[in-house]
């Protein structure tokens, strides 16, 4: 029954945001999932590497799934860098001004970070892989399993941030872009 409730809620929240100002979708991405980010990819690097070490011998794919949060954090990094300062920016000031290069400024760069959703996404799908989709093994510590359930809220998150910029911001942008032009 949650899970119903889970899609109802977010059919409706998606409906808020696709009415929302740019403004308020970009505040809303930065406070929700940007924040969410900086606040919980350092601490999952630490539980990685204290379940590596007290686990390696026993669960080698620990250390691919080490060596694959680490370039996924890497690259998370620096898209966030290129959102913040450039593309958000560039749709603040757009609002504020309606001027024409500010949005060519943000669309020139949508296609770029489509690609790096993609890139994201498919470091997902590898983690899930060597977790064998985040099952739990019977030999571990309490840490090992909150470090898997905050792997899987870190996924859950990361797949909404890439839907809302992906089917809700760029779409937007673009139409904007069409409208400028005309």
């Amino acid at each position: 029954m949650s899970k119903i409730i889970d899609s109802v809620n977010e059919l409706s929240d998606e409906k808020i945001w696709e009415n929302a100002s740019l403004n308020q979708l970009t505040d809303h991405i930065i406070k929700e999932h940007h924040g969410f980010l900086y606040e919980q990819l350092p601490k999952i690097i630490k539980l990685l590497t204290l379940i590596l070490k007290v686990h390696g011998d026993n669960h080698p794919e620990l250390r691919e799934l080490h060596q694959l949060f680490h370039a996924m954090k890497i690259k998370i990094d620096k898209h966030l860098i290129k959102e913040e300062r450039i593309i958000f920016p560039a749709v603040k000031e757009y609002e504020e001004g309606k001027n024409k290069s500010d949005i060519e400024k943000a669309i020139n760069i949508i296609d770029e970070l489509k690609k790096e959703h993609a890139d994201t996404t498919d470091i997902l799908n590898d983690l899930k892989t060597v977790t064998d989709d985040y099952k739990i093994p019977e030999d571990v510590c309490g840490t090992f399993e909150l470090t898997y359930q905050k792997l899987q809220t870190l996924e859950s998150d990361l797949m909404r941030h890439i839907y809302f910029e992906n089917n809700i911001l760029f779409p937007r942008l673009i139409e904007l872009m069409k409208q400028e032009i005309n």
